[in-house]
């Protein structure tokens, strides 16, 4: 398992990685200045990360995505044994406000450094995890080094391997390859994920179908719905461009519903308002303290933690980052909560979740504006199939309840 690493390409990694240091730098200076979190930059540098009596089992969520998907995992973990000490590390000062928001109390947050490998060592030597438990494909290849010379095992869960990566040049394809030769495990989401991760090069013995945690998150209570006091369509999680082509399929519809646009990433309302604003619409802006009013046509839900609650409320569910290549974004969120569902043909990563929902009838696919400004007229207009499609949503969720269960009987070998 610990072959010896591709010289050549690791050296071409760290040189690129050490030319990119003035912007990352910068970058991890402007993200923690815009979230106002002093110990963002400091700690994707390497410095200042917290220090365990125990060594901890340590997990690893890039963004918030996989925050939220972990959740369930850490939290049954932590009721089954509250004496073990849990740390999660993420990349993004977006997922560290909502992983510090949702964690239970007494395991840690804290953030992954760049893959600089001195920034690494630090984090490495001052953490001291005993496991490693790495979300989907986070292929680092001086911290799965540093982890290996170390002995610190790491385990992969909810693996996926993306068209992508796949595709990959082959001197950073050769980098990955080292990543997972040392790997304990590689637990997979699905057969295809699977078969995926053989192909980038890991072993037979490594690799196990699982199943996707991120119905995991889907299975606990429901929150309360957001009432802003009219019936409203929510798009969820949009992309760069993406509003203005949701705006063209809504007013082609005619309708008088409220319309509320989630951003993915709220810092682009600027952006947002400056694409729209030929329109000239009403909008109104949550992050302003705003509210909605009778003659409003548009609302900005542009903050964190309240996506679930938007969708609780909203009569039909577009899930953004679908109308634009972008790859997608979670449609199991809304079919959990047994929303009727539209969706762009943009799914690539999330294809498995597609797959099933269209299985089990239970979203609407559209590839252009004009399919979309159908669908939501079809929807608003039958009740009767607004509602039918959200139980079928609900139903194919359901199937894969014990997915925390599933992922905690592997783990438990290791723990």
């Amino acid at each position: 398992m610990k072959a010896a690493p591709p010289l050549l390409s690791l050296t071409l990694y760290r040189t690129l990685l050490w030319l990119l240091t003035p912007y990352l730098r910068w970058r991890f200076w402007r993200e923690g200045r815009r979230y106002r979190d002093n110990s963002y930059s400091s700690q994707r540098r390497g410095r200042g990360h917290p220090r365990f009596e125990e060594r901890p089992v340590w997990f690893h969520a890039a963004s918030v995505g996989e925050v939220n998907a972990l959740m369930p995992l850490l939290e049954t973990l932590h009721r089954e044994r509250p004496g073990l000490p849990l740390l999660l590390t993420s990349n993004t000062a977006s997922s560290g406000a909502i992983a510090r928001s949702r964690l239970p109390a007494g395991v840690v947050h804290a953030y992954l450094p760049m893959d600089w490998r001195g920034a690494m060592g630090r984090f490495l030597a001052q953490c001291q995890p005993r496991l490693g438990i790495i979300m989907e494909t986070e292929l680092w290849p001086n911290l799965y080094q540093l982890c290996s010379e170390g002995k610190t095992p790491l385990i992969i869960i909810n693996g996926r391997v993306s068209t992508r990566t796949l595709r990959a040049p082959r001197w950073l394809r050769q980098l990955y390859r080292d990543c997972l030769r040392r790997t304990r495990l590689v637990l997979a989401r699905s057969a295809e994920d699977r078969d995926n991760f053989l192909t980038l090069g890991a072993t037979s013995a490594q690799c196990r179908v699982v199943g996707n945690i991120k119905f995991a998150v889907l299975t606990g209570e429901a929150p309360a719905p957001i009432d802003l006091g009219r019936d409203y369509v929510l798009a969820a999680s949009t992309r760069d461009g993406e509003e203005l082509l949701i705006i063209k399929a809504w007013l082609a519809t005619g309708r008088e519903e409220l319309l509320v646009i989630a951003p993915r990433h709220p810092q682009r309302l600027d952006t947002i308002l400056r694409d729209l604003a030929p329109f000239q619409l009403s909008t109104k802006i949550r992050s302003r303290g705003e509210s909605p009013n009778a003659t409003t046509r548009l609302y900005l839900a542009d903050t964190l933690g309240e996506l679930r609650a938007f969708m609780a409320g909203a009569k039909v569910v577009f899930m953004g980052g679908s109308l634009v290549a972008t790859g997608g974004q979670n449609i199991l969120e809304p079919a959990a909560l047994g929303k009727a569902v539209i969706t762009g043909p943009h799914l690539e990563n999330f294809s498995h979740e597609a797959h099933l929902l269209l299985q089990g009838k239970g979203v609407i696919q559209v590839t252009s504006v004009e399919g979309l400004s159908q669908a939501f007229t079809t929807l608003l207009e039958d009740e009767t199939e607004r509602h039918a499609l959200g139980q079928r949503a609900r139903a194919t969720v359901a199937q894969h309840a014990d997915m925390v269960e599933r992922y905690l009987q592997v783990l438990r070998e290791y723990l």
